[in-house]
């Protein structure tokens, strides 16, 4: 029996082998760049491609150039909030299975239900220790 190179791209399992070392895209949207240097240097041996955006604006530029699998939003911004730029960011049909994390100072103890209503994937309260923000990515990743 003849085996052709479907065949045995089949019974290697070609189409099912993940990507090695597949490079995370995250864009971090903060007014801060206080922010932008503490994240980028607690993210910096983890194999995460960063783009940085200061504002809201900015943001939505970039989502509707560029494919991300996580943003990490602040909430508190000038011109318009995280949210918004969230909402926007969700009706964008390229960015629906991206990960958008609210980052903010804590509000109150039922803060991450409420952002999880609004239509974020999670919440990561600032100052955000190194551990948990990688421990964050790696579970929006799974």
């Amino acid at each position: 029996m003849k085996k052709t190179i479907e065949d045995t791209m089949e019974v290697i399992g070609f189409n099912t082998v993940k990507p090695i070392n597949k490079t995370t895209r995250l864009l971090l949207v903060d007014d801060d760049l206080l922010i932008e240097i503490v994240i980028r240097k607690m993210l910096k041996e983890e194999n995460i491609l960063i783009d940085f955006a200061s504002s809201a604006i900015e943001a939505l530029l970039m989502v509707s150039q560029n494919i991300y699998d996580i943003i990490l939003m602040d909430i508190v911004m000038p011109q318009f909030t995280g949210t918004d730029a969230m909402l926007k960011i969700r009706k964008h049909a390229d960015a629906s299975a991206t990960k958008i994390i609210a980052h903010t100072f804590s509000e109150n103890e039922n803060s991450n239900n409420k952002y999880i209503k609004l239509g974020f994937n999670g919440l990561l309260l600032k100052p955000v220790k190194q551990s948990l923000l990688i421990e964050n990515i790696r579970s929006f990743l799974k």
